[in-house]
This record gives structure tokens, sequence and C-alpha cells, in this order.
């Protein structure tokens, strides 16, 4: 830090800019560079908001609640590892849709995360079926009440019914 330079940024930045290279990790053939402009990560953000402010979620949307809920303002747990597909742009469209609070699990061990979920007060999470299924199945989950409203959402895969 006491070596750091001060950082000029420019003016205007084109949306074509290249905001993000990644590597794949080959799950649909080999590994490739790929790269995530402004102009798409702002256009997907955009989108899911769309969905939240609308209220209209998707079937892989699991609401744990019966009545329509809205995320947005409320704190939530980011999951999805930033290196896929950029958490799915959970940072982007919580912070642009104005989430007060965006927690950073640290680590993957349930139980953890369940006592954040209750701590932090977070209201949304994302993830795949399995880590659903892994928080559902803790016996830290019965000390964390849902009926407020909390959303999940799902992707990787369909969850299983049950």
């Amino acid at each position: 830090m006491k070596e750091a330079r001060e950082f000029n940024y420019p003016e205007e930045l084109d949306e074509r800019t290249v905001m993000v290279m990644m590597y794949t990790s080959g799950t649909t053939g080999l590994p490739k560079a790929t790269i995530f402009r402004h102009r798409e990560i702002v256009l997907h953000a955009i989108a899911v908001l769309i969905i939240a402010v609308w209220n209209w979620y998707p079937a892989h949307y699991l609401r744990f609640t019966r009545n329509a809920y809205n995320p947005l303002g409320e704190p939530s747990l980011l999951l999805v590892p930033f290196y896929h597909v950029l958490g799915w742009g959970a940072p982007y469209y919580n912070i642009m849709g104005g989430t007060p609070k965006i927690v950073l699990p640290g680590r993957y061990e349930w139980n953890h995360i369940i006592r954040l979920i209750k701590e932090e007060k977070v209201k949304n999470a994302a993830g795949v079926p399995t880590m659903l299924y892994l928080m559902l199945s803790s016996p830290e989950l019965k000390d964390v009440d849902l009926r407020g409203g909390f959303l999940w959402s799902l992707g990787g895969a369909a969850a299983t019914k049950g």
C-alpha cells in the first residue's frame, strides 16, 4: 500500500471494454479463456433486477414463504464462487439493487453458513441444488426463522421434489 500509485480513471469507458477475463474448466469442451464486457455485466444485472422488482421469479427460484417476497434491500449471501461465471453476476446485481450488506462465507461449512444467515439477517442466497440440500439438512437450520421471507436462487440443475 505504501508503494501504491494513484490511478487516473478514464472520463469515459466504452461499454465494449473488457471487464473480466477468466478461464473455464472445460465442462462443455476444452478449457478456454472467456471474457465479459462491461455491457454484458450491466445488462445481466438489469435483467435480474427487473425480475426482482416485478416479483416475477421463474421456477428455479425457491421461495420459503407463500407470500410474494422481494429480497432487494435485504442482506445477501454470495455462495457461488466468483470464478464460476462471475458468481452468477450476484456481486453486480446486488450492488446495483441496493443490497445493504453482501455476506461472503469464507468457507463452505454449512453450520457456519447457517450461523451467518441468522447473525447477519440474510434474506437471499444462490447456489446449486447440492448447496441447498446441505443447508436444509443441517441441524443448525432449526434455529433460523425463514417465515419472514427467504429467496434461494437455484441453478446448475433442477431441484429434486420432496
